[in-house]
């Protein structure tokens, strides 16, 4: 269609209900419209003029594109949250190949949409490029440019894939000052943390080996903003000259203490080195190109007081792509479930300082690229439980050289795989007039009577045993993973009442959830073992001796939509556990 501007065609497609001419309510988490094309492959720039008050803190919009519509999150783009009161944005994305139509999600969470007329155009790549190069110069000036520039450098020693894939990034970054929605977030929790002066409580520690000087200052501006604290400064045998020269600058601050070795010491000895030199009661662990918000330590500082002191504290946190503040990642409450798959209290996280000596943290080399990880196993394990700090206040820079944009960037990080051990006896009740195939030598399989209620029929069935699988024989298992991994999460949480897994429907939506099944979630979540506050029954573990606690007859007039709803609501009041894997997979036929 050439670089002409045009109006786009938006059509409500899900979880949206037209309020008045220009507003709609998102009766969901997953608002949708559909785009008209067609759409032709290369770099596009939207003009939206929308507002969104949404039910959760900052949702993000998202552009989806899927060849003959078949939309999923791995081919769509993000954009930071619609403001809540109606402004113009562009947004910028690459578009891989010619799509009849895209689909336009204004926000992932329920709530109240206004929006405006959407315009398209069509940009070449060296306009696009030139565009680019002259906004980052506009925000940044020359050192911005000559970043940008390095880090193309940077991305063409990884070959020419990397590299463009870099230059689009930089092209569609989005033209927004970020300053003012950090000033607005800083602003609008002003006055819930208090505070008190507390000498010697934080110290910030960093190792640096040969991070870019723009990085460094950007960081040093961030953690001044809150002075009673140290910051220990490792430079850790940089090489390249205007590193050294930015450490010297900021080590002129008297809260600075800058070390230097000469050769490497690795992550864990870097880190082990600034550990054994920091005085503070906690050390907060910062890497040298990542930012805090300006309020970061303030809020850690008044958390420690308010809750006495524990051992371990963490906050929430964003990422940080060319000044643009991207997926924030509201965590949940400690979860030793998706702890063991995501390291998710790494960043920001305060650190009882001689409990991790003590504990031998930053002791093994074998840990190294998974050093947090290493260091929350010790004091988890030592009876330590994380709190949790519900402010976003850490941003993890994406750039070629960070795991944050390129999980291939640290080539020592190792992957692992589980294999089967002997199989624990479970009794396994069918539900239905089908069967399934198992692959468990150790199941004893019955089947519900027809109209039996379904809590009696796994009593009935739990007698001598430790676990009941409940399946819904109109279910097709996804593979022949899901018993094995049902009873291997139960052994491996003892407070467990309830696994459960993901059911998907026909049309690759999760069921009674809406959601895409190829929707991995903010940091993936979606896709990984954790806890929950709601399962879906028809197919799911239950530990026996909580099963044969409850009273049947309270029960036996619940449909088993009903029903789940009210068991995973009794197991939590009980103080049980209910989990969700990925693993445990079927679809509803």
């Amino acid at each position: 269609m050439g670089r002409v501007t045009r109006r786009v065609q938006l059509d409500p497609a899900h979880h949206l209900s037209p309020l008045e001419p220009g507003t709609w309510r998102m009766t969901g988490s997953d608002p949708q419209f559909v785009a008209r094309g067609p759409f032709a492959r290369g770099v596009w720039e939207w003009t939206v003029r929308a507002g969104v008050r949404a039910d959760t803190p900052a949702p993000e919009a998202r552009i989806y594109f899927g060849r003959n519509g078949g939309f999923n999150g791995n081919a769509s783009v993000g954009f930071p949250a619609f403001a809540a009161e109606a402004t113009a944005r562009t947004l910028r994305f690459w578009l891989p190949f010619d799509a009849d139509a895209l689909r336009f999600d204004p926000a992932d969470a329920p709530g109240t949409l206004v929006l405006g007329e959407v315009t398209a155009r069509r940009r070449g790549r060296l306009a696009a490029a030139l565009s680019a190069f002259a906004r980052q110069a506009r925000r940044h000036g020359a050192r911005g440019v000559v970043a940008w520039v390095r880090e193309l450098v940077s991305a063409a020693g990884r070959g020419g894939v990397a590299l463009r894939a870099r230059m689009v990034e930089l092209i569609t970054a989005e033209d927004v000052d970020d300053s003012v929605w950090v000033a607005a977030t800083v602003g609008g929790r002003a006055g819930a943390y208090r505070a008190h002066p507390d000498p010697g409580l934080l110290s910030i520690i960093s190792t640096v080996y040969d991070t870019p000087p723009v990085y460094l200052r950007e960081l040093a501006d961030s953690v001044q903003t809150w002075r009673d604290f140290e910051w220990v400064l490792l430079d850790n045998g940089s090489r390249s000259a205007e590193t050294r020269r930015a450490l010297a600058v900021i080590a002129a601050d008297p809260g600075v203490k800058l070390l230097r070795v000469e050769q490497n010491l690795g992550i864990i000895g870097g880190m082990r080195h600034v550990l054994e030199r920091a005085t503070g009661r906690y050390v907060l662990p910062v890497d040298s190109d990542d930012y805090l918000f300006p309020d970061a330590l303030a809020i850690v500082a008044a958390v420690l007081q308010r809750d006495g002191y524990p051992p371990l504290a963490y906050s929430d946190e964003d990422k940080l792509r060319d000044g643009r503040h991207l997926d924030p990642y509201f965590k949940p409450d400690w979860d030793p479930v998706l702890f063991r798959n995501l390291c998710y209290i790494a960043h920001l996280c305060a650190i009882d300082r001689a409990r991790a000596v003590q504990l031998g943290v930053y002791s093994d080399t074998g840990a190294e690229g998974c050093h947090d990880w290493d260091t929350f196993f010790r004091f988890t394990r030592a009876g330590s439980t994380p709190v949790h700090i519900p402010e976003l206040l850490y941003s993890w820079r994406m750039h070629g050289g960070s795991t944050a944009a390129n999980v291939d960037a640290k080539d020592y990080v190792w992957w692992i795989r589980r294999r089967r051990e002997a199989p624990v006896p479970i009794a396994l009740v069918l539900h239905g007039d089908g069967t399934v195939d198992p692959r468990y030598p150790a199941a004893r399989v019955s089947r519900a009577a027809a109209g039996e209620p379904p809590l009696r029929a796994w009593q009935r069935a739990s007698e001598g045993l430790t676990a009941v699988v409940t399946f819904d024989t109109r279910l097709v298992p996804a593979s022949d993973e899901w018993l094995w991994e049902m009873t291997g999460l139960r052994e491996s949480f003892a407070d467990a009442a309830i696994v459960a897994g993901r059911l998907i429907g026909a049309d690759r939506l999760l069921l009674g959830g809406g959601r895409s099944a190829d929707d991995p979630g903010a940091f993936g979540t979606a896709l990984k073992q954790r806890s929950v506050d709601r399962a879906d029954l028809r197919l799911a573990l239950f530990d026996a001796a909580w099963l044969r606690t409850l009273d049947a007859a309270a029960f036996d007039a619940l449909p088993l939509d009903a029903l789940s709803v009210e068991l995973v609501s009794r197991a939590r009041r009980d103080g049980k556990r209910v989990i969700v894997s990925p693993f445990v997979e079927a679809s509803l036929q």
